[in-house]
């Protein structure tokens, strides 16, 4: 007997300490909702990369207030679907892109009626000039569980804001489909960009998605799609006044 109580001694201090850590790990972490408490009562669908990336989010010394660039809104991959839905290309990790860009100023959790997955959105602000900007990135939930980066919006990020002309029908039409596109330069030539999205434009296609204003209030389009480090102008359109679009 005492032999059987001697082999069951060690795995059972074993067994506790195990028990003990775990419970401490969800009392240091409390769950907000239902589903938090169910992914860590169910260890076969837990999912440390999440965990740890929700204890990153909650550390608040260290958040980024200084401007992003250009170059690093181009860096990170982003994930990029096939036409059946599969993943061809993974975007960058939660955890990546906080270790490296530090953290930001607002998160919130996103539950779509229509996705089963929640996304996740991350706002960066900063001081430019006396002015406010910011960026926002938009993660989407992995099957693994972790959150993967899929759209950064840098509308209000006012990169190289210092072009001295108008965007206008006269540059709009000089543009031609397939043409390659300096991106720098065109974002540093011309005033009135309303919006500059980083994201998949079309099936297996990451780009990005620019739209100017002119003076009359005329809307311009461009998709400008990525490919082998180059850009090059997949597709354009204008919206006038009246809110009628054409196509190129």
């Amino acid at each position: 007997m005492d032999t059987v109580i001697k082999k069951l001694k060690i795995p059972g201090l074993l067994l506790l300490a195990l028990l003990l850590g775990m419970g401490l790990e969800v009392l240091s972490h409390p769950p907000k909702n239902s589903t938090a408490i169910n992914e860590i009562r169910n260890l076969s669908t837990f999912k440390a990369k999440e965990f740890q990336g929700e204890r990153l989010l909650k550390e608040t010394n260290e958040k980024k207030d200084s401007p992003w660039t250009l170059e690093q809104i181009e860096r990170f991959p982003l994930s990029i679907k096939n036409q059946n839905g599969s993943l061809k290309q993974t975007g960058s990790r939660l955890e990546t892109l906080l270790k490296e860009m530090g953290h930001p100023q607002e998160k919130v959790l996103i539950q779509s009626v229509a996705s089963k997955q929640p996304s996740l959105s991350l706002l960066y602000r900063w001081d430019d000039r006396g002015k406010g900007a910011s960026i926002r990135l938009l993660f989407s939930k992995g099957d693994d569980g972790s959150y993967l980066l899929e759209e950064i919006d840098a509308s209000l990020a006012n990169l190289d804001r210092d072009g001295k002309k108008v965007f206008s029908e006269k540059v709009y039409q000089s543009l031609e489909p397939g043409e390659k596109m300096d991106l720098k330069a065109l974002l540093g030539s011309y005033q009135g960009l309303q919006s500059f999205v980083r994201r998949q434009i079309s099936p297996d296609q990451e780009g990005f998605q620019l739209s100017f204003q002119d003076e009359k209030g005329k809307s311009y389009l461009l998709e400008i799609k990525i490919m082998d480090g180059s850009c090059y102008l997949l597709r354009k359109s204008q919206v006038d006044s009246q809110g009628i679009t054409s196509l190129t």
